[in-house]
């Protein structure tokens, strides 16, 4: 995984450097370095894209709900009943923007819950 790879899937998913620092057990800096001029080690790109498959799973079910809801004719509501368990707040406003984008693609006519 590149630098910029790295960078774009962590902050496509509302994780901060400091959350990478913390998770792989390394300086903020050096977790920066990762995105900017140093190749993130394997285990910190795996890491990554294990959350990331978490974040997919997660769009994958709120799209099986919205096709269940269409079928049966009721509304297809974003709401923030769909998450992963264990979210900090940025990755679950992450999430819910990738199942709004997610909603859109697929032509879905949804409503936002407040």
């Amino acid at each position: 995984m590149t630098p910029n790879e790295f960078r774009i899937l962590r902050t496509s998913m509302g994780l901060t450097s400091q959350d990478v620092a913390d998770a792989c057990d390394v300086n903020i800096r050096t977790a920066q370095r990762w995105e900017t001029t140093h190749q993130p080690p394997l285990d910190a790109g795996v890491w990554l894209q294990d959350k990331w498959v978490r974040f997919a799973d997660c769009i994958d079910q709120a799209l099986q709900i919205a096709e269940q809801a269409e079928a049966e004719g009721k509304p297809v509501m974003l709401t923030n009943t769909v998450t992963g368990d264990g979210l900090s707040r940025n990755e679950h406003t992450a999430l819910m923007g990738h199942i709004h984008m997610a909603y859109t693609m697929a032509d879905f006519d949804f409503e936002v819950a407040p």
